[in-house]
């Protein structure tokens, strides 16, 4: 182990720890190649050039191994509890994309200074790509250890400005831990990437801990050629979740969102199929069989003259760049008879930011056609928000990440508390995903939010979840199902 090695390098006389700081040092700012020839030849030297990450200068993922393996060894004689995280960035690759590596880079710069800088004693390493791997000693079990992880999401999501964007970082985290999840390194680390696969299969800016139903990973040639039949086997369907207004406390929309009743893995969300649905080409026909889906059950919501103001559908960056997408939503609307000017279709921030040319062209057209434009996971993207101005908004929706942590984090609240000052400025609606709790409710009434969605007024579901969240229009108030039992 570089970071125990103790006394001289037989070869270059220096000792084996501060040679190892030297090299790591060396490495992260390229200039290996300047430390002293005498080194050349010395073992120690070797060893540590390829046990350090070039562009971090942290320990790389055989570091981390090694070190982990010495760590387990001292907890089986000592009875303490190891974690290990896997961390990873979210949409790094979109940052990658639109500004440029040499952003990207300075990101992950960042994220290893600030996973450093939260507990000293702790090992990080940069395991590949944007994922970092941190080995936690000594900490109780889950109290200890989810506190850590909360304390790092909140590191990383605070803004960072590089080259004039203000960048809102988030990650999601999986977690094993000594001895319950794996008794070796390899297993402890594979099974904190399995459980972190798992985190972002239900969103970001998250965590899981790692559970025996993970050990069964799904692959994905067994995914794509099941997802090539899915549509024709009626295997999709469809769940709502409601939009509740807050001055009325009455459902103002439902939004679809798609699941796969997989025949062998059960009720899969978006996260786990969408990605392979883009790699395919299966995403457009997946998504435009969604739409009309959607359209359909609005129709019959407004033949029952259930009083629900607005069906909100997701839309793909592929479906934005078909030459004939707005031509084909206006007339599945026009085939179910529905209003479009009650259909809000979302669009992500990062399609918006990616100024592509026919996209926009496209919601131009959808937006003369009638349609609503609503900007999805607002706040996640950059700072520049000059799209705003030369796009049909209509409803920006706050990111699930700053509702959840509006009341633990200032940046959090700062961020949701501007995004809705902007959008009154203008004349926009906004809705807040992700909200779990009644003192997110209340921050969110207090600071002048139009809307809400979240668990705190149901998880999404079949029709009946909208349903029965609906009376008639002729009645005096909307009946919820209440958390706490009862209606309100």
């Amino acid at each position: 182990m570089i970071r125990e090695a103790s006394g001289a390098c037989p070869t270059c006389d220096v000792a084996a720890d501060e040679l190892a700081t030297q090299v790591r040092d060396a490495v992260r700012l390229g200039t290996v190649h300047q430390l002293p020839s005498i080194h050349s030849d010395c073992p120690v030297f070797a060893t540590a050039v390829s046990h350090f990450d070039g562009l971090t200068g942290l320990p790389n993922r055989r570091f981390f191994l090694e070190r982990l393996d010495h760590v387990i060894t001292e907890a089986r004689a000592q009875r303490f509890d190891i974690a290990v995280l896997a961390v990873d960035i979210d949409r790094l690759r979109k940052v990658n994309g639109s500004l440029g590596h040499r952003v990207g880079d300075k990101v992950l710069e960042t994220v290893a200074a600030r996973l450093q800088g939260l507990r000293r004693n702790d090992t990080v390493a940069r395991s590949a790509g944007d994922e970092f791997l941190v080995l936690l000693q000594r900490m109780a079990w889950p109290a200890g250890v989810e506190l850590v992880v909360r304390q790092l999401l909140a590191l990383i999501a605070q803004p960072l400005e590089i080259d004039g964007y203000v960048l809102n970082l988030t990650a999601t985290i999986g977690i094993s831990v000594f001895p319950g999840d794996g008794l070796d390194a390899e297993s402890l680390v594979q099974h904190a990437a399995t459980a972190l696969h798992r985190a972002k299969r239900d969103g970001n800016n998250r965590f899981e801990h790692y559970s025996a139903a993970d050990a069964r990973p799904i692959a994905s040639p067994f995914l794509e050629s099941g997802l090539r039949r899915a549509v024709e086997r009626g295997e999709f369907v469809l769940h709502y979740q409601p939009i509740v207004h807050l001055d009325s406390w009455r459902v103002s929309g439902a939004e679809a969102l798609i699941r796969w009743e997989h025949p062998h893995l059960g009720t899969l969300p978006p996260a786990s199929f969408l990605g392979l649905a883009e790699e395919t080409g299966m995403i457009v026909p997946l998504t435009t069989w969604a739409v009309r889906e959607a359209f359909a059950q609005f129709a019959r919501w407004n033949e029952q003259e259930l009083a629900i103001g607005r069906m909100a559908v997701n839309i793909s960056a592929h479906q934005l760049r078909e030459p004939d997408f707005a031509r084909t939503i206006g007339r599945i609307a026009e085939e179910e008879g529905i209003d479009p000017r009650r259909i809000e279709l979302e669009v992500t921030e990062s399609v918006l930011i990616a100024d592509d040319r026919r996209s926009i062209e496209t919601l131009h057209d959808l937006k003369a056609r009638g349609f609503l434009i609503a900007i999805d996971d607002f706040g996640t993207g950059y700072s520049s928000l000059s799209y705003l101005q030369r796009l049909p908004v209509d409803r920006l929706k706050i990111d699930r990440a700053f509702v959840r942590d509006v009341g633990s984090s200032e940046q959090s609240a700062a961020i949701a508390e501007l995004i809705i000052s902007m959008a009154r400025r203008l004349r926009l609606s906004v809705t807040a995903e992700g909200v779990e709790t009644a003192s997110q409710l209340e921050f969110l009434r207090a600071h002048g939010c139009d809307e809400i969605q979240g668990y705190y007024l149901g998880e999404p579901g079949p029709p009946i979840t909208i349903e029965r969240a609906v009376i008639r229009p002729a009645a005096t108030h909307l009946q919820l199902e209440n958390p706490n039992g009862g209606s309100s």
